[in-house]
């Protein structure tokens, strides 16, 4: 049995047995306050709120972060993004009103050199290029799949079966989709699967991460199995979930593809979303950090700033 300790300021520290993907706590002092996630299979710390100055927070996310010894640090902030930046944080991309109309500048610290640096980004970039030089371009119809397939709403009854279908398809991943509990849970909360069966088998299925505070949505856990990749079942599934987030009126939604990944970016391009940055060693999939490319695509007609 694993035994996890988390270290909550500089002198105080939390201990649990047993298996744990993270654990949430809001960190106060009289300067600042962070409500923040420390992620253990990704070894980063995400602010998911915040209140104090630039100079408080950014303290006391560094001093956090090399306590609990991740490397790095993830913060997403809609003004005074410039003043972190002074202090070490780096833009690595923007989401266009992620913050109830506002934009989100999605910041990182990083508290390694091993982490900051990417092998990859020649190879990434020729990627990028190339699904950026094609058009947007998705009108198959909706009985091109229909009529082959079942797509369905994912429900609890289907966890055990999506927990096996994500653990033969990624050796490792961000979250813990398989474990059936575990989807279980996501879907009481905030997460909205669509599936596509064949014969009742899961073929393909992706999910909408609904953030209620903010009003926006990561469309994310996008698989396919390797029998039926290159048909756009994946296409279809993002393009069905973003006009259901675009009917129940949020404003933008977002994902974020492996930057090594022709298929799934060209997937974003093709339905309409923008390029609007790239995370450096983001997060654990299939055994290693990936690159994550980041793309927006703004549902609401509203202005935003």
């Amino acid at each position: 049995m694993n035994n996890q300790t988390v270290f909550i300021n500089d002198k105080e520290q939390v201990s649990f047995f047993g298996d744990a993907y993270g654990f949430s706590w809001t960190a106060e002092d009289d300067r600042c306050s962070l409500n923040v996630y420390l992620d253990f299979p990704n070894e980063r710390l995400k602010v998911l709120d915040y209140d104090g100055d630039a100079d408080a927070v950014s303290q006391r996310l560094m001093a956090l972060g090399r306590k609990n010894q991740v490397s790095k640090i993830l913060f997403n902030v809609s003004a005074n993004w410039q003043e972190f930046s002074a202090r070490g944080f780096i833009k690595e991309g923007e989401i266009p009103g992620y913050f109830n109309g506002e934009t989100a500048h999605c910041l990182s610290y990083f508290l390694s050199e091993e982490r900051r640096r990417s092998p990859f980004v020649e190879e990434e970039k020729s990627i990028l290029d190339k699904v950026l030089a094609e058009a947007p371009n998705f009108n198959d119809s909706e009985d091109k799949y229909t009529s082959q397939w079942d797509v369905v709403t994912g429900s609890e009854e289907y966890a055990p079966e999506l927990a096996e279908f994500y653990d033969g398809t990624f050796k490792t991943y961000p979250t813990p989709l398989n474990d059936p509990e575990y989807v279980k849970q996501i879907m009481d909360n905030h997460v909205e699967f669509l599936l596509v069966l064949d014969e009742g088998k899961i073929i393909s299925s992706a999910s909408a991460e609904r953030n209620f505070n903010y009003n926006n949505a990561e469309m994310t856990d996008c698989a396919t199995s390797p029998d039926y990749r290159g048909r756009g079942l994946m296409r279809f599934i993002l393009d069905r979930l973003g006009e259901d987030m675009q009917k129940k009126g949020l404003q933008v939604i977002y994902s974020l593809a492996r930057a090594r990944s022709t298929g799934m970016n060209m997937v974003f391009r093709k339905l309409g979303y923008d390029f609007k940055g790239q995370f450096i060693k983001n997060c654990h999939i299939c055994g290693k950090f990936e690159d994550m490319n980041l793309w927006v695509k703004v549902l609401s007609q509203k202005p935003l700033s």
